[in-house]
């Protein structure tokens, strides 16, 4: 049998101006409703039950900022599936048949371009509201059940998580008291452990209009590429001011708008250090100069003034200039300005403990929308800053187990439909997992550019420390598989959450799934709790080493599918090959690992509380799906072109306003010009014409004019 394949059209043209356009209003001059009806027609993402709140947040972007938000999230590259336009592309295929050619036709949708800033907006606000009213179920083999509301990182809880972690960092690292903790007594302190604590602030940053205006995902790309570069210059500076230990905890934040132009709804990284050092704050500013000078060298759209590298040295190093872009602080001054440190950072970050997405500023919106599409961290943390937020959390729990405190684990494992989500594939930790491919480590970056060859070694040594010449293939991989190494969701889990898994059951009387994991709030799966009662034993090993290349907010899903890429997972194939036995292809296809949990995600409750209510049973899908999908810098012109439903006269359009101006359709019918453009009679004609594209069809015609000549449909 052979075939033939001719692909088919995948969408009209673009519509295009009136020709006689001279003073067509701005979208700035509807009114509100007419702005969110505009909006719920041109929009990919919108229709009549989109939620008006959301239209009217978008129509806020739209109005505010018209050029950035018709731009495509990303000209090209991978973006997440449901940020992308799909289209039905349709072919004849040619099958030959009985002695002759018979034809066919076959459709599939293929990813067409990116949506416009404007639609990811739209989207995410959607997606948002749809978190708020969602509820997770959970049910087990045995006929046990367990509810969770779902998460979104954009919710005030998660930005209380984040600022939770970030005070016990600051706690365990410079000292401090839990004084406003709930539930803990007063009078308990931590030394710290940092003899000479001093905090660092510095800004990366690039612009996103250096000559054409940028996409947001070209802007994020840029910012992103650079901090392999400026953890080697961080490193370098702590050597040169033998700094004993240091550690730190990036967080993006977008551009605010009023007045900052240029990147407003734009992101840059805040980067918070704490360094361990007897040196004075103006020679370890002076020091940082050349962090600032490596971001810039690296990211050519990053300019010199932005980070006051138009400033000598000796200004830098001067203890009585102000140098904005870069701030040292000694927090065992007694004269320090700051009295709560970690509040005053976390308003340096944009984190914000009390207010949702759609309270929150039109330009940070526009900026989290820019991270769910693209799939990008928001927070990047050092080891050794995880590593302290967690024993700050353990000094809690052993004062108080019922201590009011954010548990450092996977903050956002949960989509607002109940799939995997938003840990923004990079968002915490030095990843936050579940929003922007390409791991980075807590190293730099560095560990996500290792070969498979390197990583794969980490399985080899484990199959050969625990098999020796005459052990049964089968019998290994049975035992690593229960060590861990056939990976799972929940075994990446229990890397970073074992410990605070053991101290829960050791506080239940009976300890149930459902007791542990409702003890623990959610953050960590009935399938990782489930996993540990079980009786596994997960090998050191492999906990150390998935704790080194992730972060602890890397989505779980997400690690596995890296590390199952990099051969990391165990298959008979791989133990057979470590082992040298005769018959095992190392590359052979790996076997599927079933795994052992009886929990599984079993039904999904959307629209609570509203008259919407609906509990549908669903499957677990633990991975986000990514389209790669190129798109026109101008894809979307003339998306904000006011439709002539909008028009009270066609004479609105005419420079000579005393003529006699008609409307004229492209089939030479005429109306005048106080019959309004509501869409019928194109309908009538010419189907269902989108809103945006019927300056296609109707014209404004001056009277004595020669007839407007309309574009191919």
């Amino acid at each position: 049998m052979s075939k033939a394949h001719q692909p088919g059209d995948s969408r009209p043209v673009r519509s295009r101006l009136p020709s006689t356009k001279s003073v067509l209003p701005d979208f700035g001059d509807l009114s509100e409703s007419e702005q969110v009806e505009f909006l719920r027609d041109v929009l990919l993402t919108a229709d009549s039950t989109t939620d008006r709140d959301v239209l009217t947040k978008v129509a806020e972007f739209v109005e505010e900022y018209p050029e950035r938000a018709r731009l495509p999230i990303s000209t090209s590259g991978e973006l997440r599936a449901r940020y992308v336009e799909f289209v039905e592309a349709v072919w004849e295929v040619k099958d030959y048949e009985d002695g002759q050619w018979k034809s066919s036709e076959v459709s599939e949708l293929r990813p067409e371009r990116a949506m416009c800033w404007a639609d990811a907006v739209s989207l995410t606000l959607q997606r948002y509201r749809s978190a708020e009213q969602t509820e997770l179920h959970f049910g087990h083999d045995d006929g046990s059940t367990f509810s969770v509301e779902a998460s979104n990182r954009w919710k005030p809880a998660y930005q209380e998580k984040q600022l939770a972690k970030m005070h016990g960092w600051l706690r365990q690292a410079a000292g401090g008291d839990y004084d406003h903790v709930e539930n803990v007594p007063d009078g308990i302190t931590v030394q710290g452990r940092y003899d000479n604590p001093k905090l660092v602030l510095f800004t990366r940053g690039a612009s996103s209009k250096p000559d054409v205006r940028f996409t947001p995902g070209e802007h994020e790309g840029d910012v992103a590429a650079s901090w392999s570069t400026v953890y080697d210059a961080i490193r370098n500076v702590a050597r040169s001011l033998d700094v004993e230990a240091w550690s730190y905890d990036g967080r993006s934040e977008p551009h605010p708008g009023r007045g900052y132009g240029i990147n407003a709804c734009y992101g840059h990284e805040h980067v918070v250090l704490i360094v361990d050092s007897d040196r004075p704050t103006h020679e370890i500013r002076a020091e940082f100069r050349r962090v600032a000078e490596a971001h810039v060298r690296a990211t050519p759209t990053a300019g010199d003034k932005a980070h006051d590298l138009d400033r000598p040295l000796s200004e830098w190093s001067d203890p009585d200039a102000e140098i904005d872009s870069c701030q040292v602080i000694d927090l065992d001054d007694d004269d320090c300005p700051i009295e709560n440190v970690a509040g005053y950072v976390g308003a340096y970050a944009s984190l914000d403990a009390d207010d949702g997405l759609f309270e929150r500023p039109i330009e940070y919106v526009a900026w989290a929308a820019t991270k769910d599409a693209l799939n990008t961290r928001t927070v990047r943390r050092s080891e050794s800053a995880v590593d302290m937020a967690d024993r700050d959390l353990q000094t809690i729990l052993y004062h108080s187990p019922e201590g009011y405190v954010t548990i450092d684990s996977s903050d956002d494992g949960q989509d607002d439909d109940g799939q995997d989500d938003d840990a923004d594939r990079d968002t915490s930790e030095s990843d936050d997992s579940d929003d922007g491919l390409g791991y980075y480590s807590d190293w730099g970056g560095k560990a996500g550019r290792v070969g498979s060859p390197v990583r794969s070694v980490v399985l080899a040594d484990a199959v050969r420390s625990r098999a020796g010449p005459d052990a049964d293939v089968a019998d290994v991989v049975a035992d690593m598989e229960r060590s861990g190494w056939g990976l799972s969701a929940a075994v990446v889990e229990v890397a970073f959450a074992d410990g605070r898994i053991q101290r829960a059951i050791g506080r239940v009387d009976e300890p149930t799934v459902p007791a542990v994991a409702g003890r623990l709030r959610g953050d960590v799966s009935p399938e990782a709790v489930a996993w540990v009662l079980g009786g596994h034993d997960l090998d050191a090993d492999l906990a150390e080493y998935i704790r080194d290349q992730f972060g602890a907010d890397a989505d779980p899903a997400e690690v596995v599918d890296e590390l199952t890429e990099l051969a990391v997972r165990v298959t008979p194939e791989r133990v057979g090959a470590a082992l040298g036995r005769d018959g095992f292809d190392y590359d052979q296809e790996q076997t599927e690992f079933v795994e052992l949990s009886g929990w599984s995600l079993e039904a999904i409750t959307t629209g609570k509380g509203t008259p919407a209510e609906e509990t549908q049973r669903v499957r677990w899908s633990g991975s986000v799906d990514m389209v790669e999908v190129e798109t026109a810098r101008n894809e979307y012109e003339d998306m904000w072109v006011v439709p002539p439903k909008y028009i009270d006269s066609p004479a609105e359009l005419i420079e000579d306003n005393s003529s006699s101006v008609f409307w004229r359709y492209r089939n030479g019918v005429a109306f005048g010009g106080d019959v309004g453009i509501d869409g019928g009679y194109i309908r009538e004609n010419w189907g269902d014409v989108p809103m945006r594209d019927w300056w296609d069809y109707v014209q404004p015609h001056e009277a004595g004019a020669p007839e407007p000549e309309f574009p191919p449909v």
